[in-house]
């Protein structure tokens, strides 16, 4: 049984974003996120996009119930590098409302870091305060301290640890502390149509909302169903 993504809005949250001669520009992309399936449900996710020279940022946010799911966002150019960041608690041997950061990242990454603590793989930042900053974020009125956190891990932590994935290409859902994989799925690129899409073609997306920041202040938009 397919499970409702439900998407609340954060606003604009800052994102820093670089352009140069080499970018990779093209036509609206569509990426289309299919997750095939999940164990556990997460909450608080964000996405997170980069087109190398051209734009980064991140959005969202997003509350995935167990099963599997798809939904979709409009990029303003084509996407090389995506991710989603969000919280789960409960898995199994867990004390009452233990909470876990959990990583939407490259599938062979996320293969390579099973039952690895999450302060292995990443030693600058506590798995703890970015669960803190993700549940404060999803409030869209979190602390500046949230997003910069946020911010920091994404920019300086990820991008080099091979997490991000394609846009057509596969994902896991990866928990930590100690590197569980919980789902996984597949995304799915095509050119966004400047002409009205058919009824049909918006019945292959469930929900979405995203707004990234970028050079040329691009938007991400989320389609609906």
């Amino acid at each position: 049984m397919r499970s409702l993504v439900f998407a609340a809005a954060l606003g604009v949250m800052t994102a820093t974003a670089t352009a140069a001669a080499s970018c990779p520009s093209g036509p609206p992309t569509t990426i289309i996120y299919n997750i095939a399936s999940l164990d556990y449900e997460v909450n608080n996710v964000i996405h997170f996009n980069d087109n190398p020279g051209c734009s980064a940022g991140r959005g969202g946010t997003f509350n995935f119930g167990t099963g599997g799911t798809s939904f979709g966002l409009n990029y303003g150019e084509p996407q090389q590098r995506l991710f989603l960041l969000g919280t789960a608690q409960d898995l199994p041997g867990d004390p009452e409302g233990q909470k876990h950061l959990v990583i939407f990242g490259a599938s062979d990454w996320a293969q390579s870091a099973q039952g690895i603590a999450f302060g292995t793989l990443f030693p600058t930042v506590l798995e703890s305060q970015l669960i803190f900053a993700l549940e404060d974020a999803a409030t869209g009125n979190g602390q500046q301290s949230s997003y910069d956190l946020i911010d920091d891990f994404w920019f300086n932590s990820v991008i080099p640890a091979g997490v991000t994935f394609g846009a057509n290409a596969s994902f896991s859902a990866i928990a930590f502390s100690q590197g569980l994989i919980i789902g996984n799925g597949t995304t799915a690129s095509f050119n966004t149509p400047t002409a009205v899409p058919e009824p049909a073609n918006w019945a292959l997306l469930i929900a979405g909302f995203g707004l990234v920041g970028a050079v040329q202040r691009r938007r991400i938009t989320a389609i609906a169903a």
